[in-house]
């Protein structure tokens, strides 16, 4: 082993589960999308289906008729405070409620809201 076990620093984490949440806080948020910037979208459902083939594989969960529970998972939230539509990606499978402000959190990944991309 070089180094040596006993000679390394810092926190040592072993295990998939901290791995995909540096992929998940490596993704591009909304507003760093060059692509997303640089398109029109006439509705919601434009914008949902290329959030999904872009960020979810294909897959865009609710929480009511899908809802995954994986790290990665990208998820779609009807924000009850702001009143927006919000995407997240799911960090760990711990995650629990959604920010409601529009933030990252432990269990959430905010990746932006739809209102500011629908024409």
């Amino acid at each position: 082993q070089n180094p040596p076990l006993d000679k390394l620093k810092g926190p040592i984490i072993i295990g998939q589960e901290y791995g995909y949440s540096q992929v998940v806080d490596m993704t591009k948020t909304f507003a760093q999308n060059q692509t997303l910037l640089n398109t029109d979208f006439a509705t919601i459902a434009e914008f949902d289906a290329f959030v999904a083939e872009h960020y979810g594989r294909g897959v865009l969960n609710n929480g009511v008729t899908k809802a995954e529970r994986r790290a990665g998972a990208l998820y779609v939230y009807p924000n009850p405070e702001t009143g927006t539509r919000d995407y997240f990606v799911m960090r760990t499978l711990e995650a629990g409620a959604f920010p409601t402000d529009q933030t990252s959190d432990q269990g959430w990944k905010y990746l932006g809201s739809a209102d500011d991309h629908i024409n």
